[in-house]
């Protein structure tokens, strides 16, 4: 169809270059309406909807692009269309005012020729200079050659006022009243009060050197109170200060002749304890922190009321009890129980990760952490960690094969987490099911199980259109990624009564293709199901050794 176009409305047109000069002021939006007409190859007038792109040339042809912008399913209606241009992409930074500029408009992907030139009216070129008095522009911050606008106090802004320096003041101009002194004054009635920033004494060492400097500046600061004593000397710092003065010394000993008799207590030492090799049956029961330093092993019951932290080795012929944290830097054996009211560590040559064993009756190896039944929070939880040939969690009993039993359980039914890290690996089982509670009988459940087969199966379903007799089926890019196109089966339903048949005649990684039969040219619904082997699997062996499981070992 050959169209072309005609302006109807060159006002509109020129609205660029108003609207361009009056933005700075009246925040006016760049945008502009356009009309035209369209008609076909005979001159007649077409109604229909169109694509249109209306684009800003700075040349009649050739030039550079200065603005773009689509207005896809443009109705036009008897020949007449009407757009906003700037709607999509504002008529912002164009050279309206400096240079010429043509419109171009392409319709369909035919462009319609020639280029239009957007012209000026009167009143735009007069408005070029409609914010200027005599050539001087308005500018509301103080600028060389501008006008400056009053604020809303009628009044000039304050940048207005050039800055005034001491040497243009004269004296005894300013009045004390006229001083904001703010909250940090240092004069109250015209009375002038020392202000001591830090306090320095020369004596580092001797505390009663010291505490005489400091009355000696207390006396000359007046009446008031030292808000703080800052380092005074090397090895001495003191808080804050109202009424009385104390000072601690931070880094180094003290001297025992510094010391008063009876001013340290008891209540001032960590109690620490060092036991022999030969201790036997030791209760510590201070009711202080208590710290225990143990490299040896004793006999009989071990029990502490606190923390107990061993640098070595910790090895008790009996019960081992501690009320709170037991942290080991190595091993921890005891012949019988061990109680922690809070946290158990165990690390294993410094590292982060230990070896942590427990065993119970016959030497069988046995880990059971739990809350008390009714509780909030965790209903129990047990972490292994494996390193080298080490297992992670074993389980077993004491006659051959798999016949060991782990059980996870919950309120909400439990769950268990198996992840191979990118290992194969294998779970036998009777039957595999899914379970969901029965919808209207709430003492029941709905099990499913799953369908078993020879081989590491996959499969994809659904519906597909058939166009003509013919159709193409493209997978799901996870589909091609998971299987093996060449172990491809494929079902087919047609949801047509009039259907001749159909055939696969094509197969491949990316899908497959699908045709009538008899040269049949139907149109109409099908089902699909597609099975195949997964990648990796194809050589599974359905029939295989009986499996064992070793002896767990430590």
């Amino acid at each position: 169809m050959k169209s072309r176009q005609i302006t109807l409305a060159v006002f509109t047109i020129c609205m660029f270059a108003i609207g361009s000069v009056f933005l700075s002021n009246a925040q006016a939006l760049p945008k502009a309406n356009y009309q035209g007409i369209l008609t076909d190859e005979n001159d007649s007038l077409v109604t229909g909807t169109f694509d249109f792109i209306f684009k800003i040339w700075d040349a009649e042809s050739g030039g550079n692009e200065q603005w773009s912008e689509d207005h896809t399913n443009t109705n036009v209606e008897e020949g007449i269309y009407s757009v906003q241009l700037g709607a999509a992409s504002l008529l912002e930074n164009l050279p309206f005012t400096t240079q010429e500029l043509w419109l171009e408009v392409t319709m369909d992907g035919e462009v319609l020729l020639p280029r239009q030139l957007i012209s000026h009216s009167l009143i735009a070129i007069k408005a070029l200079d409609s914010d200027e008095v005599d050539g001087f522009s308005v500018n509301a911050n103080p600028t060389a050659n501008t006008l400056l606008p009053l604020n809303q106090n009628a009044t000039f802004p304050i940048l207005a006022i050039p800055e005034i320096t001491s040497s243009q003041i004269a004296n005894d101009a300013v009045q004390d009243t006229k001083i904001d002194w703010g909250a940090g004054t240092n004069q109250v009635s015209g009375v002038d009060i020392p202000v001591v920033d830090e306090f320095q004494s020369s004596n580092s060492t001797n505390v009663q050197d010291v505490l005489d400097d400091l009355d000696q500046a207390i006396e000359e600061c007046g009446s008031g109170d030292i808000t703080a004593v800052l380092t005074p000397g090397n090895d001495l710092s003191g808080g804050a200060y109202s009424g009385e003065v104390s000072l601690y010394i931070a880094t180094g000993g003290v001297a025992s002749s510094h010391i008063a008799n009876g001013t340290i207590t008891t209540d001032d030492i960590n109690s620490s304890y060092t036991l022999l090799t030969s201790s036997q049956a030791t209760d510590l029961t201070d009711a202080g922190p208590t710290t225990l330093h143990y490299h040896q092993s004793s006999s009989g019951n071990f029990t502490i009321s606190g923390f107990a932290s061993v640098g070595n080795d910790l090895t008790v012929g009996n019960d081992v009890i501690v009320s709170d944290d037991v942290i080991a830097s190595d091993d921890v054996t005891a012949g019988d129980d061990i109680y922690a009211s809070d946290n158990i560590f165990a690390n294993d040559d410094g590292g982060s990760t230990g070896y942590f064993k427990l065993k119970g009756n016959g030497g069988n190896s046995v880990a059971s952490l739990s809350t008390v039944s009714g509780t909030s929070g965790n209903n129990g939880a047990c972490f292994t960690y494996r390193s080298g040939s080490q297992r992670g969690f074993f389980g077993a009993s004491s006659s051959y094969g798999n016949a060991g039993r782990c059980y996870v359980t919950n309120t909400s039914g439990g769950s268990i987490t198996i992840d191979l890290n990118g290992q194969t690996g294998t779970i036998t089982k009777n039957t595999c099911n899914f379970r969901m509670d029965h919808p209207q009988l709430p003492d029941k459940d709905i099990v499913y199980t799953c369908i078993e087969g020879p081989e590491a199966a996959a499969y994809t379903r659904g519906s597909a259109t058939l166009v003509n007799g013919e159709c193409f089926v493209p997978f799901e890019d996870h589909f091609t990624w998971v299987i093996n196109h060449t172990t491809l089966t494929i079902q087919l339903t047609p949801l047509s009564a009039n259907s001749k048949g159909l055939a696969v005649v094509e197969k491949s990684e990316r899908g497959f293709r699908i045709k009538e039969l008899m040269n049949g040219s139907g149109s109409y619904e099908i089902d699909y199901f597609v099975q195949g082997v997964r990648r990796g699997y194809e050589d599974n062996q359905v029939i295989r050794d009986k499996m064992r499981l070793e002896t767990a070992t430590e």
